[in-house]
This record gives C-alpha cells, structure tokens and sequence, in this order.
C-alpha cells in the first residue's frame, strides 16, 4: 500500500463514524498513507465527498478512483464521473457487485495492487 502513496493521493470517503475509520487506521499503521478522510457525519453524499476531495487534492476525474465493496460505493463514484473498482472481499458479492457494472472488478488485495503498478 505504501507504493501506492508515492504514485497518487489517498482519501477515504466512508459512511462510517470518524472514531471507526481513525481506530482501524491506527491499528493497521496507515493512517499517515491517507491525504483526506471524509465520513458519515458529512451530510453530502458520496459523490459529492469526491468531487470535494478531488478538488482540494487538485485531482481530475480520470485520475481518481472510487474503490467501493458494494453497489452503492460503485454508484456514487459513477455518479461523480470517476473511474471505479470493485472489490470483491468485502460487503458484496462479485455478482451483486458486477449488477452496477464497475469498469474494473477486483478479487484479490494483489489484483488490486497491480492496477495501480499498471497505471
């Protein structure tokens, strides 16, 4: 994940509370890696978080990537007009996920990675 961090900048756009996302941040030692975090006590809606944090990283659509574990993350990032991946570990299943039809579907933590050696 580190190699990601010299290549791009990172933002987390969650509706989780800010207590859970900084806890799971600390425990696993990442947090530093992260430019931006926007959280569930933010009232706009996801697509919205992204085209703020794209606008205060001075990022364009076609270099940002919404990266989400069920169809809700992958709509937002649409919506947003950004590239988007679905991961297939997490909330939803590859099929439920493949039903808002992400443009990259991902099953592995090392997939994942390579897109971004790739790009």
């Amino acid at each position: 994940m580190r190699h990601i961090n010299k290549k791009a900048n990172l933002a987390i756009v969650s509706s989780n509370s800010e207590w859970e996302i900084d806890r799971y941040l600390k425990r696993t030692g990442i947090r530093h890696i992260f430019q931006a975090i926007c959280v569930g006590t933010d009232k706009r809606s996801k697509s919205e978080k992204i085209l703020k944090i794209m606008h205060d990283l001075m990022e364009t659509k076609s270099t940002t990537f919404m990266v989400g574990d069920c169809r809700s993350d992958i709509f937002q990032g649409k919506k947003a007009g950004v590239r988007t991946i679905a991961v297939t570990w997490g909330y939803q299943s590859r099929e439920t996920l493949f039903l808002e039809e992400p443009e990259i579907v991902v099953d592995t933590v090392p997939e994942f990675m390579k897109i971004f050696d790739d790009f």
